[in-house]
């Protein structure tokens, strides 16, 4: 977690700092011209993809150096997916093939934070067969600003139906 770039991803009320009020759901101008209130998310786009483009990459090669794992043996690379866009940059700097790392979760779903990762995996592969092992590479970040990966090898998944309007 790196804190100190808190202002590039957050809601600046609603918490113990800024209790959520009616003075805090008014809607003004801010200095870009966006009309909000403190109850709604900031976010400045380029600083949260610069962030994720400097520090996921070596977590990851952290990660995959501590377990004695090389890349080509990770099936799937299951990111939170905030948009294409970033996870195909991410893929392309991490040096992994784009197939290994899907982008579709938005498109179809939306954002739905940390969600986008099992939501991923659910919709990416269940038409794969149950007996099939597999090595993921799992890693979030966003809000905080805050990263964390894990390396996960799963055995015999079943998935039920996937229900989506």
């Amino acid at each position: 977690m790196d804190g100190s770039s808190h202002e590039a991803l957050m809601i600046p009320a609603g918490g113990f700092k800024m209790p959520s009020s009616l003075q805090t759901a008014e809607i003004k101008e801010d200095a870009a011209g966006n009309f909000r209130s403190s109850d709604h998310l900031v976010m400045k786009g380029d600083d949260v993809f610069n962030f994720v483009q400097r520090e996921v990459p070596p977590m990851i090669e952290e990660l995959l150096l501590s377990a004695a794992v090389d890349k080509k043996d990770v099936d799937y690379y299951m990111f939170h997916q905030p948009n294409k866009f970033m996870l195909n940059k991410l893929a392309d700097k991490l040096a992994v093939p784009r197939e290994k790392m899907p982008s579709n979760i938005v498109e179809n779903f939306g954002n739905a934070s940390g969600v986008t990762i099992p939501t991923a995996i659910t919709f990416n592969l269940k038409d794969i067969p149950t007996k099939e092992s597999l090595t993921f590479c799992l890693a979030g970040f966003g809000v905080g600003l805050t990263w964390a990966s894990l390396l996960l090898k799963t055995e015999k998944m079943k998935f039920n139906e996937l229900i989506y309007m």
